[in-house]
């Protein structure tokens, strides 16, 4: 976004080079983490939670949305 506001437009080579940037970023991330760490029962827990949380709210919009457009198309 900052590129933008220089005059860059969005490319190919910028989309390469920031792929690139993030793949690097998770490889490094990757190699300080260690296993022992992601088998503890709060890392478990948390991303249970987590699932869960996000599950019932994109159900919960999906089925807003699906009930809009029903509605819409019923109408017509």
């Amino acid at each position: 976004m900052c590129l933008f506001f220089f005059g860059a437009e969005s490319g190919e080579f910028i989309e390469t080079v920031s792929d690139l940037g993030v793949t690097l970023l998770l490889f490094t991330i990757g190699l300080k983490l260690k296993i022992k760490n992601l088998l503890r029962h709060e890392v478990y827990g948390g991303a249970l939670i987590h699932m869960l949380i996000i599950t019932v709210i994109f159900a919960e919009a999906g089925s807003g949305l699906a009930d809009h457009i029903c509605k819409t198309f019923s109408n017509s």
